[in-house]
């Protein structure tokens, strides 16, 4: 029996059909490539051009839509969808939803009715829709391979908490060769920070389709670990490709400005955002660029430009963050939740029974957490987990557990009382809390593990709870300083860092989340180690061994030795400070934006008075 015409080859007779303007035969080639693989993207982005072509422009906006909502940003389904915008306006989208909407209403056991609801809401960005159409579309038709990659784009538009690989591996045993579930794949594992994964499911998909549009994200996402590994010779040839395959495209023209200011063209690099920032003014795939230039633009001196591209950036990551659903007030009413539950000391039976292996490093982010867990991880009995979150996994997992036993007490609400769980679940947590740790595991061998975590800080009264013996560090900097380089960064659109597109709310969360800390630490039994940012880059050597000191470790002084993490991949927005010797460069930024921080001040001010810094 042999094998029929794969996808890619009706894609390129239809795409040679629209060439020489035969629309119909076009719309006739692409159909068995949809049948191959419904979530792919260039053939429904094909099939669109097809139906414009035959004068079907409602068709037309309806997969241009679904092609955005496959691979958002997608400049020729934009392109298409304005062109059709401007001939006949976009025809109205709740029309289509109230249908979908009595369809699943009239068959709620059909799977395909629930996707195509669930794919006509993400592509207008109601997520609120589409998260819970496509979840049961998921549990309806588990083996249906369209739903998956769906279900993850419309994860990660949401903020949620989300596992990442387990999402990634069912899509996969779904669909292994699929070209929409490896790129959703490579979407889930960029957010998992699993870099293994994202160069195993890249290469496959540059391997598959060199010259296709996922092979374009792969290629980013490849070049993006190897910049954060600071193999910055792969990067520039990865990056190279890139332009070769989509010229001018926002996705990797940041990419291309760090690797010019890497190789020492600062202006060079300054002037190209410039440019693409200056011709876009309009275009929400701009908001990396303006960070970028914003960063750029410090380091030259010019304070007063740099401020003005934050100003546009945060703008631009506030409405994105709205479009998805997130909410800072959802985070803050968290800390308020844990700001209740004082930290009660715990038994002396349950202590010695406790595992005292690990280690938290907290603080606000920005503070300087990633340095500081990049030097001890350069220490041979020290693994650093960079912000994988174990902490508000497991209480997500714990009240899962809870619901399905029939309790309907949070983890949250129980952690008020003195005894909120008893020696057996005490257990199963902490054995829940490691294997966490071990999904990212590289050093099997060393025996300290550090969760670098920096708002796991408001999960300090659990730790307490589960680990009575464990040790942290907080790494304090001086709140001004602390809350620029926030300003400065263009996070991911969560909850918990929802604030820092504004300054007067990062002042705000600054000085709620440092009130929980220092009420929640007033009681607690745990053994505290503050490392001041400032302290450290003026003498490293001192405040490192005092820290190493306060773990039981021996002093190894290739801690001061920035080459020995060469090629650990380093999630965070700071992988380009940890690649370079310690340096005093971030120290007192915030002076040349007394202005720009005026919103803020009123509530980090006595914070910096209280901690002893410079208040200007």
């Amino acid at each position: 029996m042999t094998a029929g015409p794969s996808a890619a080859i009706y894609l390129k007779t239809a795409a040679a059909a629209l060439r020489r303007g035969s629309s119909g035969e076009a719309t006739r080639q692409i159909r068995p490539a949809l049948v191959l693989d419904p979530g792919h993207v260039d053939a429904t982005i094909l099939a669109a051009m097809g139906l414009r072509a035959s004068g079907d422009a409602s068709g037309a906006v309806r997969l241009f839509r679904r092609a955005l909502a496959l691979r958002p940003g997608d400049v020729h389904a934009q392109g298409g969808l304005a062109d059709l915008g401007s001939r006949i306006g976009q025809p109205p989208q709740h029309t289509d939803d109230q249908a979908l909407l009595a369809r699943v209403r009239e068959f709620p056991d059909q799977s395909p009715g629930w996707r195509a609801l669930g794919l006509s809401a993400l592509s207008a960005g109601r997520r609120s829709v589409a998260w819970p159409a496509l979840r049961r579309a998921a549990l309806l038709a588990p083996g249906d391979r369209a739903t998956l990659p769906l279900l993850i784009l419309a994860e990660r538009r949401g903020g949620a908490r989300v596992n990442w690989s387990v999402l990634a591996g069912r899509a996969l045993v779904v669909d292994p060769n699929g070209p929409a579930t490896l790129e959703a794949a490579l979407v889930a594992y960029r957010e998992a920070r699993d870099s293994t994964a994202v160069l195993r499911i890249g290469k496959r998909l540059m391997l598959g389709a060199p010259g296709g549009s996922g092979a374009y994200q792969a290629t980013v996402a490849v070049a993006d670990v190897a910049l954060r590994v600071r193999d910055s010779q792969t990067a520039v040839r990865l990056t190279a490709r890139a332009e070769s395959l989509w010229p001018g495209s926002t996705v990797h023209a940041g990419m291309r400005a760090r690797l010019l200011r890497d190789a020492g063209r600062r202006k060079a690099a300054v002037d190209y955002l410039k440019e693409l920032v200056a011709t876009r003014p309009d275009d929400p795939d701009t908001v990396g660029l303006l960070f970028n230039l914003a960063s750029m633009l410090d380091e030259e001196g010019d304070s007063e430009g740099a401020a003005s591209a934050l100003t546009a950036a945060n703008r631009q990551a506030a409405a994105r963050s709205a479009e998805y659903g997130v909410d800072r007030r959802r985070f803050l009413k968290l800390v308020d939740l844990f700001a209740a539950n004082t930290v009660q000391p715990v038994d002396p039976e349950t202590a010695e029974a406790s595992d005292a292996s690990p280690v938290f490093l907290f603080g606000i982010p920005r503070s300087g957490t990633t340095l500081v867990g990049d030097l001890l991880h350069r220490h041979p009995q020290v693994e650093t987990f960079d912000e994988v979150d174990p902490l508000p996994d497991l209480v997500g997992i714990e009240n899962a557990r809870r619901r399905e036993a029939g309790d309907r007490n949070s983890l949250t609400s129980l952690l008020a009382s003195p005894h909120p769980f008893d020696a057996r679940t005490a257990g199963i947590m902490r054995e829940t809390f490691h294997n966490l740790l071990k999904r990212h595991e590289t050093h099997p061998e060393r025996p300290i593990k550090v969760d670098k975590s920096p708002f796991g800080l408001v999960y300090i009264g659990l730790v307490a709870r589960l680990f009575p013996r464990a040790r942290v560090v907080l790494v304090l900097r001086h709140p001004a300083d602390v809350c620029l380089s926030c300003l400065m960064q263009e996070f991911a659109a969560t909850d918990a860092l929802a604030s820092f597109t504004s300054v007067e709310e990062t002042g705000d969360l600054y000085n709620r989340v440092m009130s929980f800390w220092m009420n929640a630490t007033a009681t607690s039994p745990l053994p505290i180690h503050t490392v001041r940012y400032e302290s450290l880059v003026d003498d490293p050597e001192s405040e490192l061994k005092r820290l190493v000191g306060f773990l039981g470790l021996e002093w190894d002084r290739g801690i001061l030795d920035h080459q020995r993490t060469v090629g650990r991949y380093t999630a965070t927005p700071s992988y380009r400070q940890v690649a370079r010797p310690i340096n005093r460069d971030a120290v007192g930024r915030w002076m040349r934006y007394r202005d720009y921080l005026a919103p803020a001040w009123p509530y980090i001010e006595p914070w910096v008075k209280r901690f002893g810094y410079d208040a200007g």
